[in-house]
């Protein structure tokens, strides 16, 4: 809610009037020019500072087009760039035209991760590499639908990796295998 009533260049000013305290040449404590000047609490311009601070301007444009936590920008954070979120395999631009088609990608990827917590029941770190997965065999069968008209070297290359792929996974399925020594 605070980003999405804040630009990313504000947000810099507001870092920047903190930082140098050009606050202090107007007789004001950092609280008092908040309130007074930025007309928001000490609290939340901190809190918009520390946001700038950790997700860059990316965190601010989509904020600006539909509401996200900073838990689930998080999450969302790899998919987005200054200009594009990629939703379902499609890079969306970060349009206010676009708003209900990244509200509603959203919404399927916070359904998938709950899902899958539900079904796995593991920790959110496991979800994630399973998103991964997901995404990265989604990409790789996007190029093997082309097998036919692909030249031969990348045929070659899907065929080692998909080989490659197959052998890592089974030496971990080994490693996850029950102990059954009594």
């Amino acid at each position: 809610m605070i980003a999405s009533k804040c630009t990313y260049a504000q947000a810099i000013c507001l870092r920047e009037i903190h930082n140098i305290h050009a606050y202090e040449k107007l007789r004001f404590t950092w609280e008092q020019f908040c309130t007074e000047h930025a007309g928001i609490s000490r609290v939340a311009a901190e809190t918009i500072i520390q946001r700038a601070d950790e997700f860059g301007e990316t965190y601010f444009r989509l904020c600006a087009i539909v509401r996200v936590s900073p838990d689930t920008f998080r999450h969302l954070a790899n998919r987005v760039t200054p200009e594009t979120i990629e939703l379902d395999g499609e890079q969306i631009p970060l349009t206010p035209a676009n708003a209900c088609k990244i509200r509603a990608g959203i919404r399927r990827l916070r359904d998938e991760v709950e899902r899958l917590n539900q079904h796995f029941r593991v920790p959110t770190r496991i979800v994630e590499y399973g998103i991964r997965v997901d995404d990265v065999i989604a990409e790789v069968a996007k190029r093997a639908q082309l097998a036919r008209a692909l030249p031969a070297d990348e045929l070659s290359g899907l065929r080692s990796l998909a080989h490659h792929v197959l052998d890592k996974w089974a030496e971990v399925v080994e490693m996850l295998k029950p102990d059954v020594t009594p």
